[in-house]
């Protein structure tokens, strides 16, 4: 549950097994390659919001990471970028990114990505 604003590179950088949650990233690594979030594998992502980074909202390097219920808006990288694999990704909402899911990885597990709330699923992401 913490804020970090204006960064010059990563806003928070979460290593193996860490819970990051309940946190803002916001204008982290303007002009780079910062993220708001970014971490390795076996972490439980839940319930941030990350605006306005220069690299991607939030960053899986690693596997086996679960991301849920996270708001990533207007980065410059992307708003989900998997670069690992066997991550599962659910119920996140991304609008305004150049590319507002971005799976690199293999076997992650990604809910279905949706525009609109209209007959979607407990498990679906939001794209729009």
């Amino acid at each position: 549950a913490c804020m970090v604003a204006a960064n010059g590179q990563h806003g928070i950088s979460a290593a193996s097994g860490s819970t990051v949650s309940n946190c803002t990233a916001h204008g982290n690594g303007t002009g780079g390659a910062g993220d708001g979030i970014v971490f390795t594998g076996f972490c439980h992502i839940f319930d941030n919001n990350c605006a306005d980074n220069g690299g991607a909202g939030i960053r899986a390097t690693g596997g086996e990471n679960h991301i849920e219920s996270n708001s990533c808006t207007s980065n410059a990288g992307g708003g989900f970028v998997l670069d690992g694999g066997f991550n599962l990704l659910v119920r996140n909402r991304a609008t305004l990114n150049p590319g507002n899911f971005i799976d690199n990885g293999i076997g992650n597990r990604v809910g279905t990505i949706t525009g609109t709330p209209v007959g979607a699923g407990a498990w679906n992401n939001f794209s729009y």
